[in-house]
């Protein structure tokens, strides 16, 4: 997979800017700080001419929403965004993203194809889905796991992007057992089909895709911040020079964890994970 990073103003156009996309304007420049099309592609746009009236209703959307929520007045540890409704479920503020519940915060692309079979697992430990939007699922598998039974982060994420069973069999000893039990307790909880998953909670932040990376997902670091984003361009938007830029395997976790509690006077210590 490509990524083209994002050159400093006056040095052309993107091959892609035929599509509609919502810009920012920069004087007589304009620029996609975040644009996303179809398949929710994240691309990029610059160049010196004057704003299309659709554009211009794109921008004024979210400066909108921006102004009734008082971002700027906002501070965080910690950001997760998306700029759209649903697309295969209904579009309704029910089910948009970032999708909070409980003490998990997600951002998640795709679609999750074994929506059925996860909702009716949790519906045998009492959870009510009735939001109509596949993310809730991935939302209460988390809970379920790491909640409710305990199961340490890192190890959770591995029952939503299970390896497959040939790559379990050439495992060592221990690391198969391990692996082919949680196989067989928690394989109603697997995750089928392709996405890509950004979730925020109050011990760190994980950014993980599925077992055969379907949906595109881009990692970056820049001294005490990571981010994470579809595509490398969105990052590059916020952080033009990140120090280290990489593309994680498919069911690669990227995690982010505080290594003290969120909330105390000089702010939590950063300790990044990468599996």
């Amino acid at each position: 997979m490509a990524f083209t990073p994002v050159p400093p103003l006056g040095d052309g156009l993107n091959p892609l800017d035929q599509h509609q996309v919502g810009v920012h304007r920069l004087g007589l420049e304009t620029r996609v700080v975040l644009a996303e099309v179809a398949g929710a592609e994240l691309l990029w746009l610059q160049g010196a001419r004057e704003e299309t009236a659709a554009e211009r209703r794109e921008r004024q959307a979210f400066e909108d929403i921006a102004d009734f929520y008082k971002l700027e007045e906002m501070e965080g540890y910690m950001w997760t965004a998306h700029n759209r409704f649903p697309t295969n479920t209904p579009g309704w503020w029910g089910g948009a993203h970032p999708f909070t519940l409980l003490d998990w915060s997600i951002v998640h692309n795709g679609e999750i194809s074994s929506y059925g079979i996860n909702k009716r697992y949790l519906e045998m430990y009492k959870y009510n889905l009735s939001l109509r939007t596949d993310t809730e699922a991935i939302t209460y598998i988390l809970d379920l796991l790491i909640r409710k039974h305990g199961i340490p982060t890192k190890l959770a994420l591995t029952v939503l992007a299970s390896p497959f069973y040939q790559k379990i069999d050439k495992m060592d000893g221990n690391k198969k057992e391990l692996y082919s039990a949680l196989r067989q307790i928690y394989g109603s909880a697997l995750l089928n089909g392709p996405f890509a998953i950004v979730f925020g909670y109050s011990n760190g932040m994980v950014a993980m895709n599925d077992r055969i990376k379907l949906r595109p997902l881009v990692a970056a670091t820049m001294g005490d911040f990571t981010y994470v984003a579809s595509e490398e361009a969105a990052i590059r938007a916020v952080c033009p020079s990140p120090e280290l830029v990489w593309s994680p395997k498919a069911g690669e976790p990227v995690m982010v964890e505080f290594e003290e509690p969120v909330g105390q006077k000089e702010g939590p210590y950063i300790r990044r994970v990468k599996l």
